[in-house]
Formats: C-alpha cells, structure tokens, sequence
C-alpha cells in the first residue's frame, strides 16, 4: 500500500476511554482489546488473543496473513457493542459494524476463558479473511496479471474459509472422546443432549418457544444423567 494510499484511508479508531468503559477482565473488553490491536496492526497481540488450539490449526502464517489483508477494514470500523451472552465458561459477544454501504449490520464473536483470560473461540468474520487472503496468496503465485481468479485459487480460497469451523467442530469431537470413551451411540446421544441445554440455557426466547423448548429440555436433562450414569459404568 503506497503512502498516499494510507493517508486516504479515513480512521475511526478505538480510544483508551471506549476500551475501559467494559468491564475489566470481561469479554467484551477482551473483544475491544482484539479489535484496538488489530487497528494499529499489532499481529503478534492479536494472535495472543486467539484460542492456542485455532491458531495451531489455521497456522500463525495464514491467520496473520489473512488479517493483514484486512488491516484497512479495521481501522476504518468501530464496532459498536450490543452486549453479551454467558453460558458458563463461553461467551457470545454481539456486535454490529457498517457494511459496504453503511449500514449498521449485527454480527457476533464466541470467546472461551481458559485460566483467568478470555480467548477468541470463533469469529465468523475471519471466515472470510481467510478465504480472501488464501485466494490472493496462491492467484498470485499462480499467475498475477490473469484477468480472473483461476479455479486452484478459488478452492484454495474456500479450503482456507472452513479452517476455523474444522478446528471448532474436531474440538468438541475430542472433548466428547475424552468424557465419553469410544462409545459412538452414547457419544451421539450426550452430545444431541448437551446441544438441547445449551441452546435453551444461553438463548432469550419468548414464552410461548420456553413451552416448547422445556418439554424437550427436561428430556435432555434426563438423557445427560443417564449418559453419565453409563460412562461411569463403562469407566469401572
């Protein structure tokens, strides 16, 4: 990007103040912290504030890669905050930010506290970064001046777009191979379980949807008790 490019570009930047206002030690601060960091392009804290696990999976290259190619978008935005959700140790951070035409667009981040400090878990945004950077790496070593994108580079793109949803989807396999052995049928059954509690506990829903959801909830319930009473069955 030429100098006079980057004089151009208009910064809407997150302050000290804006960053204090949450809460210390919250998730929403841990969000502004990623977003702050990003905007003054400081890679190696933005990379700390991704989970280990994603940043092993995606590769500190590419996901450094895939932000820097984004550097622009966000300077330019400062997303305005809509609170939080809680489930436990997991937290969704809501937010919105303009799109293309400026329009106010909701959107969120799902964090995870590990050891006292709350770490990105899943950002649907990067999602894109990813497949736009990866699409531009390997076009360019391909064939630069084609007049457009050839369809290695396109794949490419789309592969590199799933890393993340991979990495969350192979954790909860583990997590449920660590808790539940290699039982496939009990590991299905805690796992459909443990999506029904979840999604009832961590989502505001109206009442005539708590009418419906308890029925299936309490089943849920009774269903988790009787995949643990196995487990540890299976475990003595």
């Amino acid at each position: 990007m030429s100098s006079q490019s980057i004089a151009t570009v208009k910064e809407n930047l997150l302050t000290t103040a804006d960053i204090n206002r949450a809460r210390a030690g919250s998730p929403q601060q841990a969000f502004l912290n990623y977003w702050s960091a990003a905007q003054f392009r400081a890679w190696s804290a933005v990379l700390s504030l991704y989970e280990p696990a994603l940043v092993k999976r995606v590769g500190a290259a590419t996901l450094v890669e895939a932000l820097k190619s984004q550097a622009t978008y966000f300077q330019t935005l400062k997303p305005v905050m809509e609170g939080v959700v809680r489930v436990g140790d997991q937290a969704i951070v809501r937010y919105k930010i303009p799109d293309g035409s400026g329009q106010l667009f909701a959107t969120s981040m799902s964090l995870r506290r590990s050891g006292g400090t709350w770490r990105i878990h899943y950002d649907p945004q990067l999602d894109g970064m990813l497949q736009t950077g990866e699409t531009a790496r390997v076009q360019s070593a391909t064939d630069p001046n084609a007049p457009k994108q050839s369809k290695g580079a396109l794949v490419a793109g789309a592969n590199a777009g799933r890393l993340q949803s991979r990495c969350a989807l192979n954790a909860r396999a583990a997590c449920a191979r660590l808790v539940l052995g290699r039982d496939e049928g009990l590991r299905l059954a805690c796992g459909y379980s443990r999506a029904l509690v979840d999604i009832y506990g961590g989502c505001r829903v109206s009442p005539g949807m708590k009418r419906l959801w308890r029925p299936l909830t309490q089943l849920a319930h009774r269903a988790l008790s009787s995949c643990a009473s196995l487990s540890a069955r299976r475990r003595v």
